[in-house]
């Protein structure tokens, strides 16, 4: 890279930077393209599985345990419709009902926690390898340099460098970038039924509850900045 080339890159915006900067360490382990795969389809299933599908058998096992399908407040002809589709042969209100519920939740549920646990797996197995190839490439760039680049750098500064950045970098392939794909998931399902469930008393929530996060986020700010100057 040339000094102008370099100036360009950091004259670019930071997200722009970050945006490239993943890409090169994403292309270090093409061969591992399927273990990145198989792990977005598993932060999407477990994300669906949160955000809608558990919350709901939850919601219908309750119901059930009560005697009936319905809940102050909430549209339930939906709701009422599901659960005589999964209980067309079973008397609704019974103990066999609720059992099946039950039963149906827990199900669920494990098969949530499976879908976690493999996508643990796949998004860590992937990181490792993306990290290992940038090892490698750092150690051979290191090794070419000349022993005139040693003698003007500290070598606590290349140390940091070499492990303290790249383990930051390995957090952030297998646990941030995770998170930022399963948040939007578990968000829109959750929104989604929602809807389904009680459309008027989403839209109230949608409109007081960006308004409540603001209040809330500007206290927090003023009382952080307070607590600073009484410290300071």
């Amino acid at each position: 890279m040339t000094a102008s080339s370099g100036k360009k890159a950091k004259d670019r915006p930071k997200s722009v930077r970050l945006i490239n900067s993943m890409r090169r360490l994403f292309r270090m382990a093409r061969a591992y393209r399927w273990a990145a795969a198989l792990a977005l389809a598993l932060i999407f299933i477990t994300g669906l599985l949160e955000g809608s599908v558990i919350p709901l058998f939850f919601g219908l096992t309750l119901y059930t345990l009560t005697g009936r399908l319905e809940a102050p407040g909430m549209s339930t002809d939906a709701l009422r419709d599901m659960a005589a589709r999964i209980t067309k042969y079973i008397d609704t209100g019974s103990q066999s009902t609720f059992l099946l519920f039950a039963a149906l939740f827990v199900l669920v549920y494990l098969v949530k926690c499976v879908a976690q646990g493999g996508q643990i797996y796949f998004s860590r197995f992937f990181a490792q390898r993306v990290i290992f190839a940038l090892r490698e490439r750092l150690h051979a760039h290191l090794i070419r340099l000349s022993s005139a680049f040693f003698s003007t750098q500290r070598t606590g500064d290349l140390m940091s460098r070499t492990t303290n950045d790249v383990n930051l970098l390995q957090t952030v392939v297998s646990t941030e970038l995770v998170e930022a794909a399963r948040s939007p998931v578990v968000a829109l399902s959750s929104l989604g039924t929602m809807v389904w469930m009680n459309a008027k008393l989403t839209i109230i929530m949608l409109t007081v509850g960006p308004l409540v996060a603001y209040i809330i986020s500007r206290g927090s700010k003023k009382m952080r900045s307070i607590t600073h100057q009484a410290q300071s």
